[in-house]
């Protein structure tokens, strides 16, 4: 049965869903009750948001190595998935790769706002933008990757996940139904962003974060 809180999260959610022509799941689709969820830390997450900003500049044309030595300068390379560290290790990949990893850049932007490092979130029918680099390549140093900052509440994450999934559910249901109605970019940021808040709200590890709707 679910708890007043994930109630309220459904209805607000569906609310903004549906002022912006989005289609809505009416039957019983919850996050995890504010009880049950577990929010990582400040420093894990931030240390995840620079290593997805770090291997997303690879795709860049930035040299393995050079993204190499800053991982091994912030003291990241134990904090590598397995597929991360198998990536950094391969000099050459094909384009489909090099493409998924260009994308976690948008799982790092969320992570900076659950760090309160912007201001507010930008709708998924946008790419993040340079604030990205100004606000990591400032802490991108074993120092920086001490820093500490005060992060969203649980609940404020929590309605940010509960909105992604059900915008993820729309995506996917479009695609299901052959409509196409919803812009590529939405659905690709969207799956980007709901995999860092199911990270950020659990104990997963990153490779096993599942993206269900």
């Amino acid at each position: 049965m679910a708890t007043p809180a994930q109630l309220s999260r459904q209805k607000s959610s569906n609310r903004k869903m549906r002022s912006q022509g989005y289609r809505i799941f009416e039957q019983p689709l919850y996050v995890c009750d504010d009880e049950e969820a577990v929010i990582r830390s400040p420093q894990e997450t931030l240390r995840r948001a620079m290593i997805l900003w770090l291997l997303g500049c690879s795709v860049d044309e930035t040299p393995h190595a050079e993204i190499r030595e800053a991982m091994e300068r912030c003291g990241l390379m134990p904090d590598l998935s397995p597929s991360e560290a198998e990536y950094l290790a391969t000099p050459f990949h094909d384009e489909q790769t090099e493409t998924d990893m260009k994308w976690n850049l948008e799982s790092s932007w969320v992570l900076l706002w659950s760090l309160k490092r912007l201001w507010w979130l930008n709708s998924p029918e946008t790419l993040c933008d340079t604030r990205i680099t100004r606000i990591l390549g400032k802490l991108k140093s074993a120092e920086g990757m001490q820093r500490t900052f005060a992060m969203h509440s649980k609940s404020r994450i929590l309605d940010m996940l509960d909105l992604t999934l059900r915008q993820h559910w729309a995506v996917r249901d479009d695609y299901l139904r052959g409509v196409h109605g919803i812009p590529p970019l939405f659905g690709r940021v969207v799956q980007r962003r709901h995999h860092a808040l199911l990270w950020l709200t659990s104990t997963t590890p990153w490779d096993e974060v599942e993206t269900n709707t």
